[in-house]
């Protein structure tokens, strides 16, 4: 006999009807445009939004649209699109129905005037749902209003997003309509991601599903918060803008195709987190891939690197998975010693499957070095000389290749690079002087001889240190 399910509080499959059931909720701050969104989605799709005692176009309790498309390892998707209460004196509403979400899609008022508020609700709402259960709901950050002559710049949204690892931007202007459909693609996407890691973990239970309509939700929530009203395995496509099937016609081709949002749920890692990733690299992707002459092909832009192994490459879908689960096992052992902007996936091409690494572009030694090098100070080389060495003792220990252009400049030292495909002794077996002899001497091969001098110059005063007598020894073997 299967559970009764008391709450929707994740996926679960409808024991009645085989369906997946998951529950998309809008989330945002009063007047943000979340209803607006739902009503523009539901004029798209021939649906209705329902709105239980809503006054004057005000929320109070939540609205409402289902949406049955798509199939998830054959069984048909059910989704719930939800938005809630975005008023203060609600809250409590707002809570029960945003704990019990597969993703939430937080609309922002971009407005200069209500950004900020919006964005401080925003952090308190990712650091709720850090605390769910693993994995936790997705976020998408839907900035509306972005027609507004006083919206906020793209950049300075970026730059409030970047503290969190798993929030993914999208533009919109929902009383138009742009922007709300992708939204809700993605955010699908996001929920059949996490649906796939409660399948991994045995979390994804056929219960019965006690909400089949807005009247059920009304009754749910009234039941939890009272009545009073004081305003105060791989997933298919969902209609058609979701994830093509990941079958196609067999090909003996290996087409060099990187990664896109297309690849389907159950062949990104990490889960979700790692949607946000691909969503946001699909924005502005690498088209270039060339050999880098250490085993891998690569390409990168301003913002991402993206590469491939030579030889990562599987005729079927068996070893792809198997690859790639290979692939999550190694990021996992890193743990804290890589950068967290980044996912591994698997991507079909030609009929084959390799394993791409997509890795957000971090601030380098190289690039502070180059920004040193020219003024010749040898303090901030001799700084960033060390911190390379606390990379090579810390992260070379544990097989890592600690470059100028793999190692971050932040601290403690992080390795920012795309993983190789081979990973010989660790590199802090080998000496330190040696060590940074081997990195340090290209690295000065751009400096003139006037520069040279004048660092030589400057680390005849400072004290010694494998960095500084490193650097000595160099300047003074390129001098004669």
């Amino acid at each position: 006999m299967s559970q009764r399910a008391p709450w929707a509080t994740m996926a679960f499959i409808d024991a009645d009807t085989g369906q997946l059931v998951v529950r998309v909720t809008y989330d945002g701050g009063a007047l943000s445009g979340k209803t607006t969104t739902l009503q523009q989605f539901a004029r798209s799709s021939s649906l209705l939004v329902e709105s239980p005692e809503a006054t004057e176009g005000r929320t109070l309790y939540f609205d409402w649209v289902e949406y049955v498309s798509g199939l998830y390892d054959g069984k048909p998707i059910r989704c719930q699109l939800v938005s809630v209460p975005g008023q203060l004196a609600l809250e409590e509403r707002r809570w029960h129905l945003v704990d019990r979400s597969d993703v939430l899609v937080y609309v922002v008022d971009s407005t200069r005037a209500r950004f900020d508020d919006s964005w401080h609700q925003l952090e308190r709402l990712h650091e709720r749902l850090a605390a769910a259960a693993n994995p936790a709901p997705g976020i998408i950050v839907q900035a509306n209003k972005r027609d507004h002559p006083e919206a906020v710049p793209l950049a300075l949204i970026q730059e409030r997003a970047a503290r969190f690892t798993d929030v993914a931007i999208v533009e919109s202007i929902a009383t138009k309509g742009v922007g709300v459909r992708p939204t809700f693609v993605f955010a699908v996407r996001l929920a059949l991601d996490r649906v796939h890691a409660l399948e991994q973990q045995g979390a994804l239970h056929r219960l019965r599903n006690d909400i089949q309509g807005s009247d059920d939700l009304l009754r749910e929530v009234r039941d939890a918060v009272g009545a009073e009203t004081t305003v105060q395995a791989p997933a298919m496509a969902v209609g058609d803008a979701l994830e093509p099937s990941a079958e196609a016609e067999p090909s003996s081709r290996d087409e060099l195709t990187p990664p896109d949002e297309s690849i389907p749920t159950g062949y990104v890692w990490p889960p979700v987190s790692g949607r946000v990733v691909l969503h946001e690299y699909a924005a502005t992707p690498i088209d270039q891939i060339s050999p880098n002459g250490r085993g891998m092909l690569m390409g990168r832009n301003d913002g991402w690197l993206v590469g491939t192994a030579d030889d990562d490459v599987h005729e079927d879908d068996t070893s792809a998975r198997m690859a790639l689960v290979a692939a999550a096992r190694e990021h996992i052992r890193f743990g804290a010693s890589l950068s967290t902007r980044r996912c591994v996936a698997a991507k079909r091409s030609g009929g084959r499957w390799r394993i791409w690494q997509i890795v957000g572009r971090e601030p380098t030694l190289i690039e502070a070095w180059e920004r040193a090098l020219p003024t010749a100070s040898a303090g901030a080389l001799i700084a960033i000389a060390d911190h390379l060495v606390r990379a090579h003792e810390t992260l070379g220990g544990q097989g890592l290749p600690c470059t100028l252009a793999t190692i971050g400049s932040q601290r403690p030292p992080l390795f920012v690079g795309l993983l190789p495909p081979i990973r010989g002794v660790p590199s802090s077996e080998e000496p330190v002087a040696r060590f940074l002899e081997r990195e340090l001497s290209p690295a000065l091969a751009t400096l003139g001889e006037v520069g040279r001098w004048a660092l030589l110059e400057q680390l005849g005063h400072a004290p010694a240190s494998p960095s500084a007598d490193t650097l000595r020894s160099l300047l003074q073997r390129e001098s004669g």
